[in-house]
Protein backbone atom coordinates (compact mmCIF):
# COMPACT_ATOMS: atom_id res chain seq x y z
CA UNK A 1 0.00 0.00 0.00
CA UNK A 2 1.48 3.47 -1.44
CA UNK A 3 0.63 6.46 1.38
CA UNK A 4 0.85 10.13 -0.29
CA UNK A 5 2.65 12.26 1.76
CA UNK A 6 0.10 15.25 1.72
CA UNK A 7 -2.71 12.56 3.14
CA UNK A 8 -0.96 11.70 6.43
CA UNK A 9 -1.99 13.32 9.64
CA UNK A 10 0.64 15.45 10.56
CA UNK A 11 2.04 15.90 14.80
CA UNK A 12 4.73 17.95 16.45
CA UNK A 13 6.69 14.50 16.23
CA UNK A 14 10.68 15.07 15.38
CA UNK A 15 13.54 13.47 15.40
CA UNK A 16 15.45 16.47 15.63
CA UNK A 17 14.02 17.78 19.20
CA UNK A 18 15.05 14.39 21.73
CA UNK A 19 14.56 15.12 25.49
CA UNK A 20 14.70 11.75 26.76
CA UNK A 21 16.74 8.58 25.49
CA UNK A 22 14.68 5.13 24.97
CA UNK A 23 17.95 3.28 24.87
CA UNK A 24 21.65 3.34 26.96
CA UNK A 25 25.43 2.36 27.02
CA UNK A 26 25.88 -1.07 27.09
CA UNK A 27 22.78 -2.23 24.81
CA UNK A 28 22.75 -5.11 23.22
CA UNK A 29 20.36 -6.30 20.55
CA UNK A 30 20.71 -9.36 18.04
CA UNK A 31 18.40 -10.23 14.83
CA UNK A 32 17.98 -13.35 13.04
CA UNK A 33 17.64 -12.75 9.51
CA UNK A 34 15.45 -14.82 6.98
CA UNK A 35 15.13 -14.01 2.88
CA UNK A 36 12.24 -15.46 0.73
CA UNK A 37 13.53 -17.35 -2.45
CA UNK A 38 10.60 -18.31 -3.98
CA UNK A 39 7.93 -19.81 -1.15
CA UNK A 40 10.91 -20.68 1.04
CA UNK A 41 11.79 -18.44 4.25
CA UNK A 42 15.45 -19.73 4.98
CA UNK A 43 17.98 -18.79 7.65
CA UNK A 44 20.11 -16.79 6.54
CA UNK A 45 22.25 -14.88 8.27
CA UNK A 46 22.43 -12.20 11.56
CA UNK A 47 22.71 -8.45 12.80
CA UNK A 48 23.72 -6.95 15.57
CA UNK A 49 23.37 -3.18 17.12
CA UNK A 50 25.53 -2.41 19.99
CA UNK A 51 25.84 0.94 22.26
CA UNK A 52 28.74 2.33 23.90
CA UNK A 53 30.38 5.22 25.05
CA UNK A 54 33.60 6.50 23.29
CA UNK A 55 35.53 9.61 24.87
CA UNK A 56 32.32 11.73 25.68
CA UNK A 57 30.49 10.19 22.68
CA UNK A 58 27.61 7.57 21.58
CA UNK A 59 29.56 4.76 19.99
CA UNK A 60 27.29 2.46 17.83
CA UNK A 61 28.08 -0.85 15.79
CA UNK A 62 26.07 -2.72 13.87
CA UNK A 63 27.37 -5.88 12.33
CA UNK A 64 25.22 -8.23 9.47
CA UNK A 65 26.47 -11.16 7.82
CA UNK A 66 25.45 -14.09 6.08
CA UNK A 67 26.34 -17.60 7.15
CA UNK A 68 28.88 -19.99 5.53
CA UNK A 69 26.45 -22.17 4.45
CA UNK A 70 23.90 -20.04 1.94
CA UNK A 71 27.37 -17.50 0.91
CA UNK A 72 26.44 -19.01 -2.27
CA UNK A 73 23.18 -17.77 -2.43
CA UNK A 74 24.44 -14.12 -1.64
CA UNK A 75 27.08 -13.23 0.95
CA UNK A 76 27.07 -10.17 3.19
CA UNK A 77 29.66 -8.64 5.54
CA UNK A 78 28.98 -5.26 6.81
CA UNK A 79 29.88 -3.42 9.40
CA UNK A 80 28.48 0.41 10.29
CA UNK A 81 29.75 2.98 12.63
CA UNK A 82 28.57 5.67 13.84
CA UNK A 83 29.56 8.53 16.73
CA UNK A 84 26.90 10.35 18.22
CA UNK A 85 26.33 13.64 20.10
CA UNK A 86 25.19 12.39 23.05
CA UNK A 87 22.82 15.02 23.75
CA UNK A 88 21.22 15.84 20.57
CA UNK A 89 22.36 12.32 19.17
CA UNK A 90 23.16 13.93 15.62
CA UNK A 91 26.45 11.90 14.18
CA UNK A 92 29.57 13.41 14.37
CA UNK A 93 31.20 10.79 12.36
CA UNK A 94 30.12 7.44 10.69
CA UNK A 95 31.91 4.83 8.78
CA UNK A 96 30.53 2.20 6.75
CA UNK A 97 32.48 -1.13 5.24
CA UNK A 98 29.97 -2.90 2.90
CA UNK A 99 30.81 -6.43 1.29
CA UNK A 100 27.87 -7.70 -0.60
CA UNK A 101 28.36 -9.93 -3.33
CA UNK A 102 30.60 -8.52 -5.77
CA UNK A 103 30.11 -5.16 -4.24
CA UNK A 104 32.71 -3.68 -1.82
CA UNK A 105 31.98 0.03 -0.21
CA UNK A 106 34.24 1.62 2.58
CA UNK A 107 32.86 5.37 3.38
CA UNK A 108 33.94 7.24 6.28
CA UNK A 109 32.13 10.66 6.70
CA UNK A 110 32.45 13.29 9.45
CA UNK A 111 29.70 15.52 10.14
CA UNK A 112 30.54 19.60 10.44
CA UNK A 113 27.41 21.08 11.97
CA UNK A 114 28.44 24.49 12.33
CA UNK A 115 29.24 24.36 8.71
CA UNK A 116 26.32 22.73 7.46
CA UNK A 117 28.55 20.18 5.85
CA UNK A 118 29.06 16.05 5.38
CA UNK A 119 33.07 15.01 4.04
CA UNK A 120 32.90 12.13 2.88
CA UNK A 121 35.92 10.00 2.33
CA UNK A 122 35.26 6.90 0.09
CA UNK A 123 36.86 3.73 -1.79
CA UNK A 124 35.80 0.68 -3.15
CA UNK A 125 37.67 -0.74 0.00
CA UNK A 126 39.58 -0.18 3.14
CA UNK A 127 43.11 0.58 2.47
CA UNK A 128 42.27 2.01 -1.01
CA UNK A 129 42.95 5.67 -1.59
CA UNK A 130 40.25 7.66 -0.48
CA UNK A 131 38.32 10.00 -2.43
CA UNK A 132 37.15 13.53 -0.69
CA UNK A 133 33.85 15.07 -1.32
CA UNK A 134 31.87 17.21 0.54
CA UNK A 135 28.06 17.72 0.82
CA UNK A 136 25.86 19.91 2.08
CA UNK A 137 23.32 19.05 4.80
CA UNK A 138 20.55 20.33 7.08
CA UNK A 139 21.05 20.95 10.44
CA UNK A 140 19.15 17.67 11.30
CA UNK A 141 20.85 15.50 8.88
CA UNK A 142 20.93 11.59 10.07
CA UNK A 143 22.70 9.02 9.24
CA UNK A 144 21.73 5.34 9.27
CA UNK A 145 22.40 4.29 12.54
CA UNK A 146 21.39 7.12 14.30
CA UNK A 147 18.15 7.94 13.01
CA UNK A 148 17.35 3.98 14.26
CA UNK A 149 17.87 4.86 17.52
CA UNK A 150 16.67 8.50 17.39
CA UNK A 151 13.06 7.28 16.33
CA UNK A 152 12.75 5.13 19.23
CA UNK A 153 13.38 8.22 21.65
CA UNK A 154 10.14 10.21 19.40
CA UNK A 155 7.38 10.95 22.57
CA UNK A 156 4.90 8.87 20.23
CA UNK A 157 1.71 9.02 22.82
CA UNK A 158 -1.08 5.81 21.71
CA UNK A 159 -3.68 7.81 23.41
CA UNK A 160 -2.69 11.39 21.26
CA UNK A 161 -1.31 10.69 18.29
CA UNK A 162 -4.10 8.72 15.06
CA UNK A 163 -3.42 6.70 12.86
CA UNK A 164 -1.39 7.41 10.08
CA UNK A 165 0.74 9.69 12.21
CA UNK A 166 3.66 10.74 10.38
CA UNK A 167 7.52 11.27 11.65
CA UNK A 168 9.40 13.33 9.54
CA UNK A 169 12.93 11.32 9.16
CA UNK A 170 15.73 13.40 8.00
CA UNK A 171 18.61 10.86 6.63
CA UNK A 172 21.94 11.48 4.80
CA UNK A 173 23.13 8.67 2.92
CA UNK A 174 25.76 7.41 -0.02
CA UNK A 175 25.99 11.31 -1.24
CA UNK A 176 22.40 12.08 -0.93
CA UNK A 177 19.68 13.79 1.50
CA UNK A 178 16.47 12.37 1.84
CA UNK A 179 13.43 13.34 3.23
CA UNK A 180 11.81 10.29 4.47
CA UNK A 181 8.77 9.52 6.92
CA UNK A 182 7.55 7.05 9.28
CA UNK A 183 4.15 6.35 9.39
CA UNK A 184 2.33 5.06 12.31
CA UNK A 185 -0.48 2.35 10.95
CA UNK A 186 -1.96 0.63 14.45
CA UNK A 187 -1.81 -0.77 17.45
CA UNK A 188 -1.40 -5.18 18.37
CA UNK A 189 -1.65 -5.97 21.80
CA UNK A 190 -1.21 -9.30 21.41
CA UNK A 191 1.72 -9.71 18.57
CA UNK A 192 3.63 -13.20 18.63
CA UNK A 193 7.67 -13.13 17.80
CA UNK A 194 9.25 -16.37 16.97
CA UNK A 195 10.48 -17.74 20.32
CA UNK A 196 10.02 -14.75 22.51
CA UNK A 197 6.69 -14.27 23.15
CA UNK A 198 3.61 -12.34 22.89
CA UNK A 199 3.87 -8.22 22.87
CA UNK A 200 2.13 -5.09 23.16
CA UNK A 201 3.35 -3.89 19.86
CA UNK A 202 3.25 -0.55 17.62
CA UNK A 203 2.87 -1.36 13.97
CA UNK A 204 4.73 1.55 11.99
CA UNK A 205 5.69 1.79 8.21
CA UNK A 206 8.39 4.17 6.65
CA UNK A 207 7.88 6.46 3.57
CA UNK A 208 10.47 5.86 0.90
CA UNK A 209 10.90 7.97 -1.89
CA UNK A 210 11.80 6.65 -5.21
CA UNK A 211 15.61 5.61 -5.74
CA UNK A 212 18.43 3.83 -6.58
CA UNK A 213 18.61 2.60 -2.67
CA UNK A 214 14.65 2.88 -1.99
CA UNK A 215 11.57 1.17 -3.43
CA UNK A 216 9.37 4.38 -3.55
CA UNK A 217 6.34 4.09 -1.17
CA UNK A 218 6.00 2.48 2.59
CA UNK A 219 5.93 -1.52 2.17
CA UNK A 220 8.99 -1.75 4.89
CA UNK A 221 7.32 -2.49 7.90
CA UNK A 222 8.63 -2.48 11.70
CA UNK A 223 7.00 -3.63 14.79
CA UNK A 224 8.27 -2.25 18.13
CA UNK A 225 7.37 -2.71 21.48
CA UNK A 226 5.01 -1.02 23.31
CA UNK A 227 6.58 0.78 26.14
CA UNK A 228 9.70 3.28 26.94
CA UNK A 229 12.19 0.44 24.93
CA UNK A 230 10.60 1.14 21.93
CA UNK A 231 12.81 -1.81 21.20
CA UNK A 232 12.33 -2.98 17.48
CA UNK A 233 11.09 -6.53 17.81
CA UNK A 234 10.19 -7.56 13.93
CA UNK A 235 10.83 -5.84 10.72
CA UNK A 236 9.75 -6.88 7.36
CA UNK A 237 10.95 -5.15 3.87
CA UNK A 238 10.74 -6.00 0.49
CA UNK A 239 14.01 -6.37 -1.72
CA UNK A 240 14.34 -6.33 -5.68
CA UNK A 241 14.58 -9.75 -5.75
CA UNK A 242 12.18 -11.59 -2.74
CA UNK A 243 11.90 -10.13 0.40
CA UNK A 244 13.97 -10.16 4.14
CA UNK A 245 12.41 -10.29 7.60
CA UNK A 246 14.72 -9.69 10.81
CA UNK A 247 13.49 -11.47 14.49
CA UNK A 248 14.82 -9.78 17.12
CA UNK A 249 16.74 -12.84 19.18
CA UNK A 250 18.62 -11.78 21.98
CA UNK A 251 18.45 -8.48 23.92
CA UNK A 252 20.77 -7.41 27.11
CA UNK A 253 21.18 -3.71 28.66
CA UNK A 254 17.88 -2.64 28.24
CA UNK A 255 17.36 1.32 29.38
CA UNK A 256 13.91 0.40 30.65
CA UNK A 257 11.50 -3.04 31.64
CA UNK A 258 10.55 -4.68 28.75
CA UNK A 259 6.54 -4.20 29.86
CA UNK A 260 5.50 -5.05 26.67
CA UNK A 261 6.24 -8.49 27.00
CA UNK A 262 2.84 -10.39 27.61
CA UNK A 263 2.65 -13.26 31.03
Amino acid sequence: MKTEISELPHSDLSVCDINEKAFTEGEFIKYKLYYNWGIIWLSAGEMTFSVKEDQGQLYLLTEGYTYPSYEWLFEVNNRYESWLDPETLLPLRSVRSIQEGDYSLYDEVEYHRAAGVAVSHRAKKKGQPLKKIEYEIDDCAHDLLSILYSARCVPFDLERHQKGTEIPIPLFFDKKEYDLSLIYRDHQANKKIKDLGHFDVLRFSPYLPDSDYFKGGDEMEIWVTNDKNKLPLYIESPLKVGKVKAILTEYDGLKYPLNAKNK
